[in-house]
C-alpha cells in the first residue's frame, strides 16, 4: 500500500465512523422507546472512533506532517511504510478493516436511504440482530487495531528517537563545521600544500625508498615520543625526501587506526613561512581539518582571545597544540628545513618543549643541514638520526640520472655511447648533490653536438659554488644588469612574483620618467633562459581582495634553491669572476624599495577618475557574468572584476603598493635616506596615495596575520574593509605614514601644516601608530601636540551605535606594546576611557584600559594604570569587570591578588556571565579559589549549574570520568575548612609579569 493509500484510509474510515455516529445519535435522541441496541451500538462507535483518531495521530506522526496537511497532496516520499507495518497490514485490500469500512458504506446508505420517511415514523431501520452484528466486528476490528497501534507505535518511538538523534548530530556536524571554518579562518595559516605538491613533482620513481624501509625510519614510526633528523649538505633532496615520508605516512593500511599526518614546510621565499607562528597556525588548522577530536582544545584558544578578536600568542598556540595531540592521540609532524626559518633560535626552544611533553602519541622528523646551533639542540632530542652521505643517495641520484637519459628528448638524441659517459660523469661528480646534478644536466641540454657534450663533461665545475660562479660569468654582458635587479629582488621579495611582475620590474626606471614599457622583454621568458639554473618557475595559486577563493592562477618565479641565495649574499662570490652578482640583503631591500616608488610614481601625472573606472569594470563585470561562480554574490563579483582590472594592466602595482614602505624601512637600517624624499612624492599627494591604497587593497587580507588584525575587523562575521573606508573619505597622508612607521615622512607632513590629530580608517594617527607597535612614531606625534586622549568613531550605524572606538592607550595595550603604554601614561592618557564595541548586535562591551590589560595578563601594566586611578568596578560587557576578567583568563595569582588588595570585590555582579569564583571553580584553579574566599567570596553565590554545564568542555579527565559530582563536591568540603581574612597589604614580587598565553 503507498502512502496515500495508507492516509487517505485513516482518513476516510474516521470520517465514516463520525457521520455514522451523528446519524445514530440523531436517531437515539429523536426517538421514542428506542431500542436498547441502539446505545450500544452508539459506545461501541465512540469507542471506534478514539481508535481511530489514534490510528491517525499515530500517521501523523509516522509522515511528520500536520493534520491539516493530510488531505493535501502530500509527496509519497514523506511516509515511510516500513515505520508501520502492522497497520498497513490491516489497511491492505481485503484486510479486516477494509472489509469493515465497506460494510460500514452499506449501514451508512441504510441508515440515510429514506431519511423522510425514518424522521415521520422515527423507526430504526436495522434488525437487533444485524445491529449486535455490527458492534461484534466493531469490537474485533478495535481489537486488532489497537495491537496494530500498539506495536507500530512502540517502533516508531524507536524510529523518532533514531531520527532524532541522527538530526541533532547533523545539526552538531554543522555547527562544528561552521566553527571550524571560523578558527582555520582566524588562525590565517600559510597553505604548506603547495611546497608539498612541488616536492612531489620532482621526485622521481624508486627514489627514497632506502630511507622508508631503514632500521632508523621503521623504530622512529613506533617508538613513543620519537624524533628523526634527517640531515645533509645542501642540495642532497631533503625536501624531496620529507615528501616521501608524508606521502608513506598518508598511506592507509586495511586494520590499522588512520595515521594523522601534518606537516609544515619553512621556505626561505615566503616570508609568511618563515615563522614560528606561522608554523604553529598551520599546524592547529591541519589539526581541525583533519581531526575533530582537535576541536576542542581549539575551540578554548579561539574563545580565550575574544572568539577570534585578538592575535594568538606563541605560547598559547603552542599549549594548544600540545592539548589537540593530547585529544587526537597518534600525530606524525614532518618538519622540512629547520635551517629556512628566520627566528630559528626560538623555533628550537619550541621543539626542546614539545619533546619535553614526552607525549607517546607524538611523533617527529625534521629535515635540516647540520648547522652548529641546530647539531646542538637536536643531538639531544633526535631518538633517530640519518645523515644524507653519499652512499646513501648514490641510488637515488643514479636512478635520477638515468630517468633523465632515457625520458629527456634533448638528451635522448646523443648515442649511447654519449648517454652512457653522461651518467658516468655526473654520478662520479654528484658527491651526494641532487642540486649539482640537475644544473650540469640543464647545461648539458643546451649542448647541440657531441664535442660539446664532451666538452662540458671534461670541465664540470667540482662544487655548486662553482656552478652558480659558471652561470653567472656565461651571462652576456647585455643581460647582466636585468639579471642583477632580478636576483635582488628575488633575495629580499617576501612573497614570490608572478612572471609578469618580473616583467614590470625590469621596465622600471628609478630616475624620471620612472616606467618604460620599451626597456622589457616581449617575453619574460628570455630571461629565464639566460638564468637557467639560478631560477625556476612553478604554478600556484594567489588569492585577491577581500572574497575568499578569490584569484588567480599565476607561473611564480622563484630562486632554485636555497643555496643559490646563501652564495649570492657569500663573501665566496668575492674571490671569483662573479663578483658583480655579490649582493648584500639589506641593500636589495633598498633596491626594491626603489624599484617600488619609482613604479608607483608613474602615476603622479595621471588623473585617477575613480567613477569612470568602475564604469568602465562594471561594463566588464557585465559581460562576464555569465562566466561567475554559483558561489558568491553580484557584489562580491563585481569587486573580484573590479580588483583584477586595476591590476591586470599593472602587474607589479598591487606589490609595489602593499610592501614599499616595509622594504623602505628594512634598507633605513642601512641608511637608504636619500628614498625619503622620494617617497614623500609618494605620501604627499592624495590623489596618488589614493590610488596607492586601492591597490594595496587587492592584496590585503590574502594572507597576512597581523595586517588582518591591524588594519582590518572582523566582528560577528563581517569584514570592515579600511581600504574601502579610506577611499571613501579624505585619505590623511600623516595617518597612512603613521600606519606605517616612517617618522622621517611624519615629521615633515607636520612641519607642513597637517594636523598631528588625523585620523583614517581604525581611528587616530596615535592610535594607530601604537597599534603598530612604531614607538618612535608616537613620540613623535605626542611632541608635535597629537591629543593623547582622543577617540575615534570609525563606522556609525542606526540608532547611534558603532563598530569600534578606541584611544591610542587602548590600541598599545590591546596589541601587547607595553613600552608604548608606558609612553601614553606618561603623557597624560586618560585611564578610565571606555573603548565601546558594537558587534552589529544590541549588546555593547565597555573596556577599559584596565580591563584590557587584565585580559592580556600584564600585572606591571595594570599595577601603573591602578596607580594612576584606573577604576577597578566598572564592568565590562561580557567579560565582567576586571577582576572577574582575572580568575577567567589570567593565569598569574599576583594579578588576582593585586586587584584584591586594590579593593576589587569578589561578589560583584556580573552584566553576564558567571562571578569570580564561579569561574575559578570552573578552571580548577584552587590557589585562586582560596584567595577568593580569604578576601569574603559567598559560596552562596557560585553558579553550580553552570559549572556543571561547562565543566566537562574544561576537562578531559572529569569528562572521561563523568567526576562532576565528585569534583564539586570536593571543591564544596575543601573551601568550608579556608578561613576568611581582613585585606591587608601584601608584598607583590616586583619581578612577576606575567603575559596571558
Amino acid at each position: 500500500m503507498d502512502p496515500l493509500s495508507v492516509t487517505a484510509s485513516a482518513i476516510a474510515i474516521l470520517q465514516l465512523t463520525q457521520s455514522i455516529i451523528v446519524g445514530t445519535n440523531n436517531f437515539y435522541k429523536s426517538a421514542r422507546d428506542c431500542p436498547a441496541e441502539i446505545r450500544g451500538l452508539l459506545d461501541e462507535l465512540m469507542s471506534f472512533e478514539r481508535v481511530l483518531e489514534s490510528l491517525q495521530l499515530m500517521v501523523e506522526k509516522a509522515n511528520g506532517v500536520p493534520q491539516y496537511q493530510q488531505t493535501k497532496n502530500i509527496p509519497a516520499n514523506q511516509f515511510n511504510q516500513k515505520r508501520l507495518p502492522a497497520t498497513c497490514k490491516i489497511l491492505e485490500p481485503g484486510a479486516p478493516l477494509d472489509v469493515c469500512y465497506r460494510q460500514m458504506i452499506e449501514f451508512k446508505k441504510k441508515l440515510s436511504k429514506d431519511k423522510t420517511k425514518v424522521r415521520k415514523v422515527l423507526k430504526w431501520p436495522f434488525q437487533k440482530d444485524e445491529i449486535y452484528a455490527v458492534i461484534g466486528r466493531l469490537r474485533n476490528i478495535q481489537s486488532l487495531l489497537t495491537m496494530a497501534i500498539a506495536s507500530d507505535t512502540a517502533q516508531l518511538n524507536l524510529q523518532i528517537q533514531d531520527d532524532i538523534a541522527n538530526v541533532a548530530a547533523s545539526l552538531d556536524a554543522v555547527n562544528l563545521d561552521s566553527l571550524s571554518q571560523k578558527i582555520i579562518n582566524w588562525l590565517a595559516a600559510p597553505d604548506p600544500s603547495s611546497n608539498y605538491n612541488s616536492a612531489r613533482e620532482n621526485h622521481h620513481p624508486d627514489t627514497g625508498l632506502w630511507l622508508l624501509d631503514s632500521r632508523p625510519y621503521l623504530e622512529w614510526k613506533n617508538q613513543p615520543a620519537s624524533l628523526l633528523w634527517l640531515h645533509g649538505k645542501a642540495g642532497c633532496g631533503k625536501t624531496v625526501l620529507s615528501s616521501t615520508i608524508i606521502h608513506d605516512l598518508y598511506k592507509q593500511k586495511p586494520g590499522v587506526s588512520r595515521n594523522i599526518c601534518i606537516y609544515f614546510y619553512f621556505d626561505f621565499q615566503v616570508r609568511q613561512k618563515q615563522t614560528l607562528e606561522s608554523f604553529l597556525c598551520s599546524l592547529l588548522a591541519q589539526l581541525i581539518s583533519r581531526a575533530p577530536k582537535a576541536l576542542v582544545s581549539l575551540k578554548q584558544l579561539f574563545a580565550a582571545h575574544d572568539n577570534g578578536r585578538s592575535t594568538p600568542s606563541r605560547g598559547s598556540l603552542l599549549e594548544a597544540f600540545r592539548l589537540a595531540i593530547v585529544d587526537v592521540g597518534l600525530v606524525y609532524l614532518v618538519l622540512d628545513a629547520l635551517d629556512e626559518c628566520t627566528n630559528r633560535s626560538i623555533l628550537l626552544q619550541s621543539l626542546k618543549e614539545c619533546c619535553r611533553w614526552r607525549l607517546p602519541s607524538l611523533h617527529i622528523v625534521t629535515t635540516s643541514r647540520k648547522e652548529t646551533d641546530i647539531e646542538d639542540c637536536l643531538i639531544e632530542l633526535a631518538t633517530h638520526k640519518v645523515c644524507l652521505e653519499e652512499s646513501v643517495v648514490d641510488s637515488d641520484i643514479r636512478s635520477f640520472v638515468q630517468e633523465q637519459i632515457q625520458k629527456d628528448p634533448k638528451l635522448l638524441i646523443w648515442p649511447s655511447e654519449i648517454r652512457a659517459l653522461i651518467e658516468s660523469t655526473l654520478l662520479e661528480g654528484a658527491n651526494g648533490m641532487f642540486r649539482w646534478v640537475v644544473c650540469q644536466i640543464d647545461v648539458i641540454r643546451e649542448c647541440k653536438k657531441p664535442n660539446q657534450v664532451r666538452r662540458a663533461l671534461k670541465t664540470l665545475p667540482k662544487t655548486l659554488d662553482e656552478t652558480y660562479e659558471r652561470i653567472l660569468s656565461s651571462i652576456p654582458d647585455a643581460y647582466v644588469e636585468d639579471v642583477r635587479r632580478v636576483l635582488q629582488c628575488l633575495i629580499c621579495a617576501f612573497y614570490p612574483f608572478d612572471i609578469q611582475e618580473v616583467a614590470d620590474i625590469v621596465a622600471i626606471d628609478t630616475a624620471e620618467p620612472y616606467y618604460d614599457p620599451e626597456n622589457g622583454y616581449s617575453s619574460p621568458r628570455e630571461l629565464l633562459s639566460v638564468c637557467s639554473g639560478l631560477v625556476s618557475t612553478r604554478t600556484s595559486w594567489r588569492q585577491s581582495g577581500w572574497q575568499a577563493g578569490r584569484g588567480f592562477e599565476i607561473e611564480e618565479l622563484r630562486l632554485a634553491h636555497f643555496s643559490v641565495k646563501e652564495y649570492l649574499v657569500s663573501d665566496r662570490v668575492n674571490l671569483g669572476p662573479a663578483l658583480i652578482y655579490k649582493l648584500e640583503e639589506v641593500s636589495c631591500h633598498g633596491t626594491l624599495a626603489d624599484l617600488c616608488i619609482s613604479y608607483l610614481l608613474q602615476f603622479e601625472e595621471e588623473v585617477y577618475d575613480r567613477q569612470s573606472v568602475t564604469e568602465t569594470i562594471d561594463a566588464g563585470t557585465l559581460e562576464s557574468r555569465d562566466n561567475q561562480s554559483e558561489t558568491g554574490t553580484d557584489s562580491e563579483t563585481d569587486g573580484h572584476f573590479r580588483d583584477t582590472h586595476l591590476c591586470e594592466q599593472n602587474p607589479f602595482a598591487p606589490y609595489a603598493a602593499m610592501f614599499w614602505s616595509t622594504h623602505l624601512c628594512a634598507a633605513q637600517l642601512h641608511d637608504m635616506t636619500p628614498l625619503n624624499p622620494k617617497s614623500m612624492k609618494l605620501i604627499a599627494n592624495p590623489a596618488l596615495l589614493e590610488r596607492v591604497v586601492n591597490y594595496h587593497r587587492f592584496w590585503f587580507g590574502a594572507t597576512d596575520l597581523d595586517a588582518l588584525n591591524c588594519l582590518g575587523i572582523r566582528w560577528n562575521g563581517r569584514r570592515y574593509d579600511p581600504f574601502e573606508s579610506a577611499l571613501n573619505s579624505n585619505i590623511s597622508s600623516v595617518y597612512y605614514a603613521s600606519l606605517l612607521g616612517l617618522d622621517y615622512h611624519v615629521s615633515q607632513l607636520l612641519e607642513a601644516g597637517e594636523s598631528a590629530n588625523s585620523t583614517g580608517p581604525i581611528g587616530t594617527a596615535l592610535a594607530v601608530a601604537a597599534s603598530k607597535g612604531h614607538k618612535s612614531t608616537v613620540q613623535l606625534l605626542l611632541k608635535m601636540g597629537a591629543d593623547v586622549n582622543a577617540q575615534e568613531v570609525l563606522e556609525k550605524e542606526r540608532d547611534e551605535s558603532c563598530l569600534l572606538t578606541k584611544t591610542a592607550l587602548h590600541s598599545a595595550i590591546e596589541r601587547r606594546h607595553e613600552e608604548i603604554a608606558h609612553v601614553l601614561l606618561d603623557h597624560g592618557a586618560a585611564v578610565n576611557t571606555k573603548r565601546i564595541v558594537d558587534g552589529f548586535t544590541r549588546f555593547t562591551f565597555t573596556n577599559t584600559p584596565l580591563q584590557e590589560a587584565v585580559y592580556l595578563g600584564n600585572t606591571s601594566l595594570v599595577r601603573k594604570l591602578l596607580d594612576r586611578g584606573a577604576d577597578i568596578t566598572v564592568v565590562g560587557g561580557a567579560r565582567g569587570d576586571a577582576m572577574n576578567i582575572a580568575c577567567n583568563w589570567a593565569k598569574d595569582l599576583n594579578l588576582a591578588h593585586l586587584l584584591l588588595e586594590n579593593g576589587a570585590d569578589p561578589n560583584a555582579p556580573q552584566l553576564d556571565g558567571p562571578n569570580d569564583l564561579t569561574f575559578a571553580i570552573l578552571k580548577e584553579n584552587e590557589p585562586l579559589q582560596q584567595l577568593l574566599i580569604e578576601y569574603g567570596a559567598d559560596m552562596a553565590l557560585v553558579d553550580f549549574d553552570y559549572i556543571r554545564g561547562q565543566l566537562p568542555w574544561y576537562s578531559k579527565k572529569i569528562r572521561e570520568n563523568d567526576g562532576v559530582e565528585d569534583y564539586i563536591a570536593q571543591t564544596k568540603a575543601r573551601l568550608a575548612q579556608v578561613e576568611r581574612r581582613p585585606k591587608r597589604s601584601i608584598p607583590m614580587s616586583d619581578s612577576v609579569a606575567g603575559t596571558k598565553e
